[in-house]
């Protein structure tokens, strides 16, 4: 019997939910791990749910979550005011403070829009791909039901525990006064 996508939803369900539980348990505490790992942990999920359509599919999801999370550096973490502060609540920040140079911060809302539609879809992909992948194993109801607990994983972690975890830095961000989402 293969329990691989429960196991793995499972696990990252949990480690997502733990993470989301210490952002809201210590908000004062900040921490770009704290803050990312639920995405990071998102993607590698993303990766896993594309893996039965072959590897390329999943080496290609890596590779555009790599994309649209360097064009968000490239083009909106210049205008956040964090860039260039030690105490920025991503690792974005740090990788920005790296490899751009601070831009005009009145650029930051269109510029914040323009990325989160960049990086939604990074978000959707898997989504999409795991009900291409549960199409295809229609005949096998393990492999289906699989695939939909991954399916289900996914997206409580991608619409629920991800955006919980961040919550506690949007409330107390710099930015939220100006952030399309309301901070």
């Amino acid at each position: 019997m293969n329990v691989d996508g429960f196991i793995i939803g499972s696990l990252a369900t949990l480690c997502t939910a733990a993470l989301a539980w210490r952002s809201r348990a210590h908000p004062d505490r900040r921490s770009p791990w704290v803050h990312d790992g639920p995405v990071i942990i998102l993607y590698l999920l993303g990766a896993w749910l594309l893996l039965p359509l072959g590897w390329p599919w999943a080496a290609a999801y890596v590779v555009l979550t790599a994309a649209c999370n360097l064009w968000f550096i490239a083009r909106v973490c210049p205008t956040c005011l964090y860039h260039g502060r030690a105490d920025g609540p991503s690792l974005h920040c740090a990788a920005a403070t790296r490899l751009t140079r601070k831009s005009d911060v009145i650029l930051f809302p269109r510029r914040f829009g323009e990325g989160l539609r960049v990086v939604a879809v990074a978000w959707i992909a898997p989504m999409v791909g795991g009900v291409v992948v549960l199409f295809q194993s229609r005949r096998a109801p393990w492999a289906a039901t699989n695939t939909l607990f991954l399916i289900a994983a996914y997206a409580l972690i991608a619409f629920l525990i991800a955006p919980a975890a961040a919550k506690p830095a949007c409330e107390r961000c710099e930015n939220r006064d100006a952030c399309p989402r309301g901070g």
